[in-house]
């Protein structure tokens, strides 16, 4: 059976189920999740406390009915939305997550995934241009607007559990960079 999970705990599975339930409407990319969607528990682990699931987003950066809806429906059910963070929070979130996701349907070079990327974090990234030019594996990458891709990718990440990975950062030195820039200047000015 195909909807069977048999690497996470009801737990993990409840709360996935919950979340895609809210958020995978025809409305948005077309597609309901419904029982044939849902994954279901495929192996029996002791009941153990402090198994609950914990969901923290950051945010939008633009208000809609959608993401009004997305902010009321998170309240209700106990999901934190931090809005924006810096410092030492951001810090802790990061060391702590088991992945990042950008969904962005329009981005400039994407600072928040390069800094997920600093901290070794598997990344699932839309794949417009922005994204793109970063030069991720394929495996990283979901087709925008594909919220059943998404969900497989983060199926599987999810199930991988707390993993890091080393991504070549050497294009984005902000010293190399900084010094790219005068360049530049030091050229148009000639």
């Amino acid at each position: 059976d195909l909807h069977k999970n048999f690497r996470s705990r009801r737990e993990v599975l409840d709360s996935t189920n919950f979340i895609f339930e809210q958020i995978m409407t025809k409305g948005l990319g077309g597609i309901a999740y419904d029982d044939k969607a849902a994954l279901y528990v495929g192996a029996s682990y002791e009941e153990q406390a402090g198994n609950e699931t914990e969901v923290i987003l950051v945010d939008t950066d633009f208000e809609d009915d959608y993401s009004r809806s997305l902010k009321k429906m998170s309240r209700e059910c106990g999901v934190v939305l931090t809005g924006f963070i810096k410092g030492r929070k951001l810090h802790s979130l990061l060391t702590n997550a088991c992945c990042f996701v950008l969904p962005s349907s329009h981005e400039g070079l994407p600072i928040a995934l390069l800094e997920a990327m600093s901290y070794k974090l598997p990344v699932i990234v839309s794949n417009i241009p922005a994204n793109m030019e970063v030069g991720l594996p394929y495996p990283c990458y979901f087709k925008i607007g594909d919220v059943g891709q998404l969900q497989k990718k983060l199926e599987k990440q999810m199930g991988q559990g707390l993993c890091r990975i080393e991504y070549d950062m050497s294009l984005y030195n902000w010293d190399v960079i900084a010094k790219q820039v005068v360049d530049v200047y030091r050229l148009a000015l000639k």
